[in-house]
């Protein structure tokens, strides 16, 4: 954690800026864009023993399936996962034009948004950013200090609904089970929204960057109340 390399006790702001550096996207040695042909990479971290090829060549069709539902939340991912297990049998799927290919085999009604889908989940999945995105808010929950403030800009719903489920006990005062007729936690909410809790960019910044049209901002401000 950075704030135990500098000896940083608490901590009054932190931001999550989710997204992928359009740098990475946009270098084909990556591997990170289905517009671009190069090498089926994806590691944000080039030291990973699996990048994206080996993950497709090693997995079963189920397990590439459940990636391309659970991650890209892709409806055919079934059928892709199929169409990517037949070709690897007669061809190493080895580039993301390799990959594009044999998701344009299998028709989809809005390739584009297929595409996207489908290479979000191989990224999220080999680089296991779901569970280091949880495991960090863990940590910095703790180190924000009193009135602090923790703001997220998350790009997909996947990482917002990380966010809001883990802020949403934070800021209940009861924990209570529904069913009771009162509050017998004497609970009290560690955080609280700052404004409406979730902002979306204006239609100004979406036509400066496009890129921004996804984006959900959410800030949250700590109480005087150890975690």
């Amino acid at each position: 954690m950075p704030g135990e390399f500098y000896r940083i006790g608490q901590i009054h702001g932190i931001l999550y800026d989710l997204g992928v550096s359009s740098r990475q996207i946009d270098s084909p040695s990556r591997g990170f864009s289905y517009r671009l042909d190069g090498p089926l990479d994806m590691r944000m971290d080039n030291n990973l023993p699996m990048d994206a090829a080996k993950f497709i060549a090693s997995s079963s069709r189920d397990e590439i399936a459940n990636v391309l539902r659970d991650y890209g939340e892709e409806r055919n991912a079934f059928l892709i996962a199929r169409a990517l297990v037949h070709r690897r049998s007669s061809c190493p799927i080895e580039t993301t034009g390799h990959l594009r290919d044999v998701i344009e085999t299998t028709r989809p009604k809005m390739l584009n948004k297929t595409l996207a889908r489908v290479f979000q989940a191989i990224r999220i999945a080999i680089n296991d950013e779901l569970v280091q995105l949880s495991d960090s808010l863990n940590t910095a929950l703790k180190r924000l200090g009193p009135g602090g403030r923790l703001v997220t800009i998350a790009y997909h719903s996947l990482e917002d609904r990380i966010i809001k489920k883990k802020m949403a006990d934070l800021i209940r005062n009861c924990n209570c089970p529904s069913q009771l007729p009162m509050c017998i936690c004497g609970g009290v909410a560690k955080f609280v929204k700052v404004g409406i809790g979730r902002f979306y960019p204006s239609k100004e910044e979406v036509a400066r960057n496009n890129r921004a049209r996804s984006a959900t901002l959410r800030i949250y401000e700590k109480r005087g109340i150890e975690i």
